[in-house]
Protein backbone atom coordinates (compact mmCIF):
# COMPACT_ATOMS: atom_id res chain seq x y z
CA UNK A 1 0.00 0.00 0.00
CA UNK A 2 1.06 3.22 -0.76
CA UNK A 3 2.49 6.17 1.93
CA UNK A 4 0.50 8.69 2.05
CA UNK A 5 2.60 12.02 2.37
CA UNK A 6 0.81 14.61 0.30
CA UNK A 7 -2.80 15.20 1.26
CA UNK A 8 -5.37 17.83 -0.26
CA UNK A 9 -8.55 19.01 1.40
CA UNK A 10 -10.77 21.18 0.11
CA UNK A 11 -13.44 23.13 2.34
CA UNK A 12 -16.43 25.10 2.02
CA UNK A 13 -16.23 25.91 5.27
CA UNK A 14 -19.28 24.22 5.76
CA UNK A 15 -19.81 21.44 9.04
CA UNK A 16 -19.14 18.65 6.55
CA UNK A 17 -16.02 20.30 5.09
CA UNK A 18 -14.63 20.76 8.97
CA UNK A 19 -15.18 17.25 9.39
CA UNK A 20 -13.18 16.42 6.31
CA UNK A 21 -10.32 18.84 7.58
CA UNK A 22 -10.21 17.17 11.10
CA UNK A 23 -9.72 13.84 8.71
CA UNK A 24 -6.78 15.20 7.17
CA UNK A 25 -4.93 16.22 9.80
CA UNK A 26 -5.77 12.87 11.91
CA UNK A 27 -4.45 10.87 8.41
CA UNK A 28 -1.16 13.33 8.25
CA UNK A 29 -0.54 13.03 12.17
CA UNK A 30 -0.19 8.96 11.49
CA UNK A 31 1.25 9.22 7.67
CA UNK A 32 3.59 12.04 8.75
CA UNK A 33 2.47 14.09 6.07
CA UNK A 34 1.88 17.36 4.61
CA UNK A 35 -1.67 19.02 4.03
CA UNK A 36 -2.51 21.61 2.08
CA UNK A 37 -6.55 23.15 2.68
CA UNK A 38 -7.96 24.93 -0.48
CA UNK A 39 -11.10 26.91 -0.87
CA UNK A 40 -12.23 27.70 -4.52
CA UNK A 41 -14.24 30.72 -4.70
CA UNK A 42 -16.86 30.89 -7.40
CA UNK A 43 -16.30 33.48 -10.02
CA UNK A 44 -18.49 36.88 -10.81
CA UNK A 45 -20.44 35.58 -13.69
CA UNK A 46 -20.28 38.01 -16.77
CA UNK A 47 -17.28 40.28 -17.99
CA UNK A 48 -15.07 41.91 -15.00
CA UNK A 49 -16.12 45.33 -14.49
CA UNK A 50 -13.18 47.76 -12.74
CA UNK A 51 -13.32 50.50 -11.24
CA UNK A 52 -16.03 52.89 -11.81
CA UNK A 53 -17.78 50.26 -14.27
CA UNK A 54 -21.72 49.65 -14.17
CA UNK A 55 -23.63 46.89 -13.46
CA UNK A 56 -26.98 47.87 -14.34
CA UNK A 57 -27.35 51.43 -13.34
CA UNK A 58 -25.16 50.78 -9.88
CA UNK A 59 -21.22 51.54 -10.04
CA UNK A 60 -19.65 48.00 -8.74
CA UNK A 61 -16.05 47.00 -9.05
CA UNK A 62 -16.19 43.23 -9.64
CA UNK A 63 -12.82 43.12 -9.90
CA UNK A 64 -11.89 44.70 -6.77
CA UNK A 65 -15.10 42.68 -5.24
CA UNK A 66 -13.12 39.34 -6.32
CA UNK A 67 -9.80 40.34 -4.31
CA UNK A 68 -12.06 40.93 -1.36
CA UNK A 69 -13.86 37.64 -1.68
CA UNK A 70 -9.97 36.46 -1.66
CA UNK A 71 -8.68 37.96 1.44
CA UNK A 72 -12.07 37.22 3.01
CA UNK A 73 -11.63 33.38 2.15
CA UNK A 74 -7.93 33.48 3.21
CA UNK A 75 -8.48 34.87 6.22
CA UNK A 76 -11.12 31.96 6.92
CA UNK A 77 -8.95 29.32 5.83
CA UNK A 78 -6.04 30.60 8.26
CA UNK A 79 -8.86 30.44 11.27
CA UNK A 80 -10.08 27.11 10.44
CA UNK A 81 -6.74 25.57 10.31
CA UNK A 82 -6.12 27.08 13.26
CA UNK A 83 -8.78 25.72 15.08
CA UNK A 84 -8.12 22.00 13.82
CA UNK A 85 -4.73 21.87 12.64
CA UNK A 86 -2.66 21.21 16.22
CA UNK A 87 1.28 21.22 16.04
CA UNK A 88 4.13 19.56 13.93
CA UNK A 89 1.78 19.17 10.85
CA UNK A 90 3.37 20.95 7.32
CA UNK A 91 0.58 23.28 6.45
CA UNK A 92 -0.19 25.40 3.11
CA UNK A 93 -3.36 27.04 2.24
CA UNK A 94 -4.53 27.53 -1.23
CA UNK A 95 -7.21 29.70 -3.12
CA UNK A 96 -8.35 29.28 -6.33
CA UNK A 97 -11.17 30.79 -8.57
CA UNK A 98 -13.37 28.82 -10.84
CA UNK A 99 -15.44 25.92 -10.86
CA UNK A 100 -14.36 23.48 -7.73
CA UNK A 101 -14.16 20.42 -8.76
CA UNK A 102 -12.18 21.42 -11.80
CA UNK A 103 -9.88 23.99 -9.66
CA UNK A 104 -9.46 21.09 -7.13
CA UNK A 105 -8.80 18.34 -9.37
CA UNK A 106 -5.81 21.09 -11.15
CA UNK A 107 -4.26 21.62 -7.99
CA UNK A 108 -4.03 17.57 -6.94
CA UNK A 109 -2.39 17.19 -9.88
CA UNK A 110 0.21 19.78 -10.28
CA UNK A 111 1.47 19.72 -6.51
CA UNK A 112 1.35 15.64 -6.86
CA UNK A 113 -1.45 14.89 -4.45
CA UNK A 114 -1.64 11.42 -2.79
CA UNK A 115 -5.05 11.85 -1.14
CA UNK A 116 -8.16 14.34 -1.81
CA UNK A 117 -10.12 14.21 1.40
CA UNK A 118 -13.27 16.18 1.04
CA UNK A 119 -16.68 16.56 2.86
CA UNK A 120 -19.84 15.04 1.92
CA UNK A 121 -23.37 16.68 2.39
CA UNK A 122 -25.55 14.53 1.79
CA UNK A 123 -28.31 16.09 -0.22
CA UNK A 124 -30.44 14.51 -1.99
CA UNK A 125 -33.73 14.82 -4.03
CA UNK A 126 -33.89 18.18 -6.20
CA UNK A 127 -31.60 19.97 -4.71
CA UNK A 128 -28.66 17.46 -5.82
CA UNK A 129 -30.13 17.08 -9.34
CA UNK A 130 -30.29 20.80 -9.97
CA UNK A 131 -26.76 21.99 -8.18
CA UNK A 132 -25.06 18.08 -8.40
CA UNK A 133 -22.32 17.39 -5.98
CA UNK A 134 -18.53 19.15 -5.62
CA UNK A 135 -17.41 15.59 -4.14
CA UNK A 136 -19.19 13.87 -6.52
CA UNK A 137 -17.35 15.62 -9.50
CA UNK A 138 -13.74 15.40 -8.11
CA UNK A 139 -14.62 11.82 -7.40
CA UNK A 140 -15.28 11.35 -11.05
CA UNK A 141 -12.60 13.14 -12.56
CA UNK A 142 -9.57 12.72 -10.04
CA UNK A 143 -6.80 10.92 -10.73
CA UNK A 144 -5.94 10.19 -7.13
CA UNK A 145 -7.53 8.67 -5.01
CA UNK A 146 -10.27 10.66 -3.30
CA UNK A 147 -12.17 10.20 0.51
CA UNK A 148 -15.35 11.83 1.02
CA UNK A 149 -16.07 12.14 4.67
CA UNK A 150 -19.72 12.43 6.10
CA UNK A 151 -20.76 14.43 8.48
CA UNK A 152 -21.19 12.60 11.33
CA UNK A 153 -19.67 8.61 11.77
CA UNK A 154 -22.33 6.44 11.46
CA UNK A 155 -22.01 3.53 14.02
Amino acid sequence: MKNWKNFLCATDFSDSARRALEVTFEMARLCRGRVIVQHVVTPIPGPPVGPGGLVGSIRFDTVLYQKELIKAARERLEELVGEVAGDGIETELEVGIGPAPGEIVRLAEKREIDLVVIGAHGHTGFRRWVSGSVAEKVVRIANCPVLTVPLTDRK
